[in-house]
């Protein structure tokens, strides 16, 4: 007679035991998939953020070349202009050293015409002397035979 009871409440006791392992597995079902879903969100913002982050690297890496191509470019041009400096600076100073001897060489030139227009001037001076003389003398001649 208490067999049926009994046999009944072990069912239930047996359902309701099936039915939260039911419920937990479904549950833990439900977190596995949310967690999936959660694990997929991430690799999908992880691909896109590594995405971005490689076409930043490329195009970090095409403006370091563009750079490192005009700093090149500037190097050859400083290089050739500095150069071109030193070619004008060897070629000024080899003109100013040029000028220099010419300025020496027109001023030892000088000093000879100064010395000799100096003695011509001595030697006209001596010159007149002397004609003044014979001039003197010869007035002197003519007023005695006057």
């Amino acid at each position: 007679p208490g067999a049926p009871t009994v046999i009944e409440s072990i069912k239930k006791a047996l359902y309701k035991i099936e039915k939260s392992k039911t419920q937990k597995e479904h549950d833990m079902r439900k977190q596995l998939d949310k967690a999936k879903a959660d694990k997929a969100q991430l690799e999908a913002q992880l691909r896109k953020e590594m995405g971005h982050t490689s076409l930043r690297k490329a195009e970090l890496a095409r403006e370091l070349e563009a750079a490192k191509k005009d700093m090149k470019v500037s190097q050859d041009s400083l290089t050739k202009q500095l150069d071109a400096i030193a070619a004008m600076k060897a070629e000024m100073t080899g003109k100013l050293n040029n000028s220099t001897k010419e300025k020496e060489e027109l001023t030892k030139h000088l000093g000879f015409l100064s010395k000799s227009r100096q003695e011509l001037a001595r030697t006209l001076d001596n010159e007149m002397e002397l004609v003044e003389k014979d001039r003197d003398a010869l007035q002197q001649i003519v007023r005695e035979r006057k």
